[in-house]
């Protein structure tokens, strides 16, 4: 399981919000989406087509002040995405790079 890494500080929280950090941010989520497009079953194609990426933007609280975080989301919206990825781990095995979480 993935490990989440706070980061503190005006200047870091600066630094994560410059266009490079974001651009690679972005590219990242769009290589695992393209990875889990390719690799997802195919009986009507719905799921393959309803994988997404998504901006997404937080507030948080943290030093007793909140701040915006930024990332993004590769993610399905069919509805049978959960039974997709309960059987075939497609969105996961992407974002390790195709290998198998068992590995």
């Amino acid at each position: 399981m993935a490990k989440a890494i706070k980061l503190h500080g005006q200047g870091i929280r600066e630094m994560v919000e410059f266009t490079q950090v974001q651009g690679k941010v972005r590219d990242k989520a769009e290589e695992i989406a393209t990875r889990a497009r390719t690799s997802a079953p195919f009986k009507s194609g719905s799921y393959r087509d309803s994988i997404f990426t998504r901006k997404v933007r937080s507030r948080e609280e943290g030093l007793s002040k909140l701040f915006d975080r930024t990332g993004y989301v590769v993610g399905s919206d069919a509805k049978h995405a959960g039974v997709v990825e309960s059987r075939h781990r497609t969105l996961g095995r992407a974002a390790l790079g195709g290998k198998d979480a068992s590995s």
